[in-house]
């Protein structure tokens, strides 16, 4: 909404705007990452009976971060596609999922929930319909759509927030396909620079500020280099079908997405593939902690670190800061 109104601003010279919110700064209610496991399924087809395929449950996680604290009521369907990424064309087949919100989270800023996709008729029903409305068939692959809805309880529907996730279903052509896997993140290092040069990086633990005597302690005029290590193989070389008969070959390049409740980012995301020139992605981002009111003697930063490759594979890794005046350690 306010992009479209500086637009407008711009085109009848009615003024300037002012600066934009950090998109990598989380100040109230968003979703952060919605992770399938699997996160494809690759099926093999018969064809003189194509609808005889056997599926699989797909379980599925999802992060909102609430900085406000307030517990949350969630709501997660599967459909096929639709361009607003909801389930609001009921004539289509749909499944509504029964949420399982992870204990204790409630009064904290990253607040998770995870539920199933059940094998069984109605996930046949939705991706027989999807690939009905394939433009190619089906071919390659298709998404069903899963919509996350989260909402703080007692609020309503103007304060609830959306995320929209595909499930990939795909047959077995060529022959030698396999199914994408997520990828996974064994851990982040950090250095710490006070102003005197980074030190030896140490491993984040994970989990989020749910203490507040857990997580890494930042002086507010120091800067924290995030470096993210990707479990070897996560990082996969896959075939897909051509329309001519034949296949190709590709390798998965990883990406990385940097996001907090404070502070200011170098880069918002990291990796990618390699430049013209062959070199290898960047892939760690610095952190500055934000300046602290004079009341404040510390302040929590909760921390997320968004892991995905190009074929719809996601993890996450979460973890916290403590913001600290420049002379305590």
């Amino acid at each position: 909404m306010r992009a479209a109104a500086c637009a407008l601003a711009l085109v009848v010279g009615a003024g300037a705007c002012g600066s934009f919110e950090d998109p990598t700064i989380i100040i109230d209610l968003r979703p952060v990452a919605v992770v399938v496991e699997p996160p494809e399924q690759v099926v093999d087809v018969d064809p003189a009976n194509p609808l005889a395929v056997t599926l699989s449950d797909v379980r599925v996680c999802a992060v909102v971060a609430e900085p406000q604290r307030r517990p949350l009521a969630w709501t997660m369907m599967v459909c096929p596609p639709q361009r607003d990424l909801r389930c609001t064309d009921l004539a289509l087949p749909f499944e509504v999922l029964e949420v399982e919100p992870r204990p204790g989270a409630g009064d904290q800023v990253g607040q998770e929930a995870c539920a199933t996709i059940p094998d069984g008729p109605r996930l046949g029903a939705i991706v027989r319909a999807t690939i009905e409305h394939d433009s190619v068939g089906g071919f390659g692959g298709v998404d069903i759509n899963l919509l996350v809805r989260a909402v703080p309880i007692g609020a309503g529907e103007d304060e609830a927030v959306y995320a929209g996730k595909g499930v990939r279903f795909s047959a077995r052509v060529p022959a030698e396909r396999v199914a994408n896997t997520n990828p996974v993140m064994t851990e982040v290092a950090a250095q710490l620079d006070r102003g005197s040069g980074f030190i030896e990086p140490i491993v984040l633990p994970s989990g989020g500020c749910r203490s507040p005597d857990i997580g890494l302690v930042v002086p507010e005029q120091a800067v924290v280099k995030l470096a993210p290590r990707a479990l070897e193989g996560s990082a996969e070389t896959y075939v897909v079908p051509t329309f001519e008969g034949g296949s190709r070959t590709f390798t998965e390049n990883l990406r990385y997405q940097w996001l907090a409740t404070a502070g200011s980012w170098s880069r918002a995301e990291t990796g990618g593939p390699r430049d013209a020139a062959g070199n290898p992605p960047v892939l760690s981002s610095e952190w500055s902690p934000p300046t602290l009111r004079a009341d404040e003697q510390s302040r929590l930063v909760d921390v997320w670190v968004i892991q995905r490759d190009e074929r719809g594979g996601v993890s996450w890794l979460d973890t916290c800061f403590i913001v600290v005046p420049p002379g305590r350690r």
